[in-house]
């Protein structure tokens, strides 16, 4: 528990860090360009998933993607839900993550055991689905003259 710990306390100090000097500020105005052009949670999966193969580790990829994307959403349940259905599922698709690594090495299965993981990949494709369909249907369609 003790490396967990350390982990814990490394990402919220990168966390820290991030938020303080502003070190991310381009890029977060990258991802609300991206959000405007897009969905807000098309946005946040494309932002869960680069911050886990960056960091390989699922608690600053949570703190990352709500990071960055927290102008976006103007209700914190959206953002939650956000968060737990794209930061918090996907790094166990990504093999050097530790929360994919860990547990595959805990029950020495193989990578390729990661296909198999349904849920974690349609999760996040559901609510991709789902955000553009509510985006669409949000638009008034034009009639014709």
């Amino acid at each position: 528990m003790v490396n967990v710990i350390a982990i814990i306390c490394l990402s919220s100090s990168y966390f820290g860090i991030f938020n303080g000097t502003n070190m991310l500020e381009s890029i977060q105005h990258s991802v609300e360009a991206l959000a405007h052009k897009t969905t807000n949670f098309f946005t946040g999966t494309i932002v869960a998933i680069v911050a886990v193969m960056i960091s390989c580790n699922q608690t600053l990829a949570v703190m990352l993607t709500y990071q960055l994307n927290k102008d976006i959403y103007h209700d914190d349940k959206k953002t939650a839900s956000m968060l737990a259905d794209t930061a918090i599922v996907i790094p166990p698709l990504v093999p050097w993550s530790i929360a994919c690594a860990v547990p595959l090495a805990a029950v020495d299965a193989p990578v390729a055991s990661i296909l198999f993981a349904c849920y974690l990949y349609l999760l996040p494709l559901a609510g991709i689905i789902r955000s553009f369909y509510m985006k669409k249907r949000a638009i008034p369609a034009l009639k014709p003259l």
